[in-house]
């Protein structure tokens, strides 16, 4: 289970580069999509967080956040994360995102994983 986990958040950072992360907190005004999927990482990397806007998303972007999902440890993630991430995961700006930016893409499809990875992980201790 945590290897498929891997083997999916691995093909969802690769390609990706640090300076994609640091392109990307550069923008003043970034798209609906890009602002909607660093909202759900918040839920994951800063869930005691309230503040989940585009101010508080460019404090986790940078070029230290690749090498932050790929040693992240899924088992972490919580239940009520996994519920939090569930509308994101299904809003079109999920799906519609890779056309405003790769590096938001690949969180988005490692969140993807990240959610899956919790369910299966959830229905194995029921």
């Amino acid at each position: 289970m945590k290897q498929e986990f891997k083997a999916k958040a691995d093909a969802a950072l690769n390609g990706l580069k640090t300076t994609d992360f640091v392109e990307m907190k550069a923008y003043k005004t970034p798209p609906p999509a890009v602002v909607f999927v660093m909202e759900a990482l918040l839920v994951v990397l800063a869930p005691d967080q309230a503040d989940r806007s585009w101010n508080a998303a460019k404090k986790v972007l940078g070029p230290r956040l690749l090498g932050t999902l790929k040693a992240f440890r899924p088992e972490t993630v919580t239940p009520a994360q996994i519920a939090a991430l569930e509308p994101y995961l299904s809003h079109t700006h999920f799906a519609d995102v890779g056309k405003s930016s790769v590096a938001a893409r690949g969180v988005a499809q490692y969140l993807t994983a990240l959610v899956a990875f919790g369910k299966d992980l959830a229905a194995a201790q029921a």
